[in-house]
């Protein structure tokens, strides 16, 4: 935007003044060059050698003109490029905005929009992926968070006998014991796991390349940074865990989160506060598994 900015000392308020003058002075040129011939000329002019004088400044002057109107459409090109980088890859440019005529607020409004359209896309990415209330990512958001080809290990929590801390004390209470929980669970959890709140009392956790024993041992942190760190009224708040860890894949990875669950459950049976591994019962040799069907087929 060199010869822009240099025209800008020229026409400040006014892009239109600045195209009247590129496009004057390439009309011009070949007025000037035929003046200027006619007035270093000591005698007579020739015809032919004025007619080559004018073509030539015909030429250079149209030359010149369109060159200075493109120079002068930089601000222009510029936000087009603005806009197409923004809508391919939601980067949004820099562009001046101390230019003051129309081409100069065009860039400015643009760089205004950009910012404020990057702003709401951002907020409205956050509230669809984010738990109002905790803060935690949502089901929607925690599904966007686990890279499918990554291996690792689920974490399934849920807050024990939490029905009863809203029948006692309100659902104000149980508000803050929400978000409490979620704040423990973010402090244990190693950096780089996904923790979320699923809805009502559950949350859950995404630990990357993570096998059963190092699931075991966050889960762990996590009852204990829950029991240690939230209350409600006068009573700690406890935790059950479900754990379980497998391989990498949509399939694999729906498979793992669904033995977690298994596992929370488990861990609720056996009398809550506490983690709970998933351990899948091995496959039973295929004459075990006939007779266990046909000794079933009998009953």
């Amino acid at each position: 935007m060199n010869f822009y900015s240099l025209a800008d000392r020229l026409a400040p308020r006014s892009y239109g003044l600045k195209l009247f003058a590129a496009a004057f002075i390439g009309a011009h040129l070949p007025l000037i060059a035929g003046v200027a011939m006619l007035a270093l000329s000591s005698g007579p002019v020739d015809p032919v050698a004025l007619a080559g004088v004018l073509l030539a400044a015909t030429l250079a002057g149209t030359g010149l003109a369109l060159a200075s109107l493109r120079m002068l459409l930089s601000p222009i090109l510029a936000t087009e490029k603005a806009l197409a980088r923004y809508e391919a890859d939601r980067i949004v440019p820099e562009l001046p905005e101390h230019h003051r005529d129309e081409a100069g607020r065009l860039m400015a409004a643009t760089s205004r929009l950009l910012r404020q359209a990057e702003q709401a896309l951002t907020a409205a990415e956050k509230a669809a992926f984010t738990d109002p209330l905790t803060g935690a990512f949502n089901r929607r958001g925690f599904e966007r968070m686990i890279p499918r080809d990554c291996a690792g290990a689920f974490l399934m929590i849920d807050i024990d006998r939490f029905k009863s801390i809203n029948d006692t004390l309100g659902h104000d209470a149980g508000d803050r014991v929400l978000t409490a929980t979620a704040r423990a669970i973010s402090g244990a959890v190693r950096r780089g796991d996904v923790p979320a709140r699923l809805g009502g009392e559950e949350f859950a956790v995404f630990l990357p390349d993570a096998d059963l024993m190092t699931a075991m041992e966050v889960g762990e942190r996590v009852r204990a940074a829950v029991q240690a760190g939230v209350r409600a009224g006068d009573r700690s708040v406890t935790v059950s865990v479900g754990a379980a860890a497998g391989g990498a894949g949509a399939s694999a990875l729906a498979a793992t989160m669904k033995g977690a669950d298994a596992a929370l459950y488990a861990a609720k049976r056996a009398g809550r506060n506490r983690v709970t591994p998933y351990l899948p019962r091995p496959a039973l040799p295929v004459p075990a598994a006939r007779a266990r069907r046909e000794s079933a087929d009998k009953r």
